[in-house]
């Protein structure tokens, strides 16, 4: 395969001389390099890379015992990015991770760490981002748009029973 550039490239599940424990090393230090990498998503790089599984199985050890491979801290690296971006409930980001092929219990214990015990805080400022992008939009989009963000009914229903915009202080005068 050829890209942009005139550049070879491999095509996948080719596994002649590319697939070597050096080049795999190689290739997943070039990825790491960009962001970090859940061990799932290093793996399915890789092979669609035309590694070999031995040589990815090999590398992964190699990376886990280097410290450069670990789930927990991509899971706390990546709860904290979605966070910054909007925020976000337990379900939702369960579900991301989830997807993203990490173990359940790293799940918990990423979760546990990163997020309050009580998100009504987070699903209060959820709710202000949406009213403050959608003024005038009713109490059901709004359930809508936090359900979909991941948090629980009975912080859907505190936050969207509170007050829209709570009348100002009486001066008495």
């Amino acid at each position: 395969m050829v890209e942009a550039g005139g550049r070879r490239r491999a095509s996948p599940g080719a596994c002649g001389v590319i697939s070597s424990p050096e080049a795999s090393h190689r290739a997943a230090l070039d990825l790491l390099a960009r962001r970090t990498h859940f061990a799932n998503e290093l793996q399915r790089k890789l092979e669609h890379k035309g590694f070999t599984p031995d040589h990815v199985h090999a590398v992964l050890d190699r990376l886990r015992r280097a410290g450069l491979v670990d789930d927990r801290r991509a899971a706390l690296e990546l709860i904290a990015t979605k966070l910054r971006r909007s925020p976000q409930g337990a379900r939702r980001l369960r579900a991301e991770l989830a997807r993203r092929g990490v173990a359940a219990e790293v799940i918990d214990a990423a979760l546990a760490e990163a997020l309050p015990a009580d998100e009504s805080g987070l699903a209060r400022e959820a709710a202000r981002r949406f009213k403050g992008r959608r003024r005038g939009a009713d109490a059901r989009a709004l359930q809508r748009h936090l359900d979909r963000s991941g948090f629980s009914s009975r912080d859907i229903l505190a936050v969207s029973e509170e007050p829209t915009d709570p009348e100002p202080p009486d001066d008495g005068g």
